[in-house]
């Protein structure tokens, strides 16, 4: 799987190295990562509870033949449509059956055969892709995570770790804040 919505939690012992800006941090960063994979922002969270203990959503996008696409479509839409939907799943004790249909927040179709969903990801409930498409009919596809969210819980939208307020957000060229903050 490959992504564009990766994020790193760290925790800074300036101890003994004093105290660092957020920029500083941030161009560490970007000298320490490998070619081809980018440090886009940094932003200080004192305080705030670790990011992957907020994350509950992650969309992804997955290439579909045009010749599978119409059982695909069919299939999904039935998933949407039912109350439950048991499907054999991948965990890290093994494989087992669960009820997906509630890990499931949606599936789109867009333009040459692009199929596109959000679906439950960390502690509370935590769905693959692979396992979603497995179940619709699709084996081995090349999946791209697109974004990672939260859930706001007045307004039930996703959230980007990217749009909480920071008063120190260290962003690269050429990136803008709202480019970052889309969620399905």
């Amino acid at each position: 799987m490959t992504s564009e919505a990766e994020y790193l939690d760290i925790e800074l012992n300036l101890a003994d190295s004093g105290e660092l800006s957020t920029l500083e941090v941030f161009e560490l960063l970007q000298a320490a990562t490998p070619q081809g994979m980018p440090v886009i922002a940094a932003c200080a969270a004192h305080g705030k509870p670790a990011l992957a203990s907020s994350i509950e959503w992650a969309s992804y996008r997955a290439n579909v033949q045009a010749s599978i696409q119409p059982d695909l479509e069919r299939a999904a839409t039935e998933l949407l449509a039912s109350e439950s939907a048991i499907a054999e799943i991948n965990t890290k004790s093994g494989r087992r059956r669960a009820d997906i249909r509630p890990m499931v927040r949606n599936i789109s179709w867009r333009s040459g055969g692009v199929l596109e969903c959000t679906l439950a990801c960390g502690g509370r409930a935590h769905l693959r892709p692979q396992d979603l498409l497995a179940h619709l009919g699709l084996i081995g596809a090349c999946v791209y995570r697109t974004g990672l969210y939260f859930t706001d819980r007045e307004s039930g939208d996703l959230v980007s770790p990217m749009s909480v307020e920071c008063t120190d957000l260290v962003m690269a060229m050429g990136f803008r804040p709202g480019e970052l903050t889309r969620g399905s």
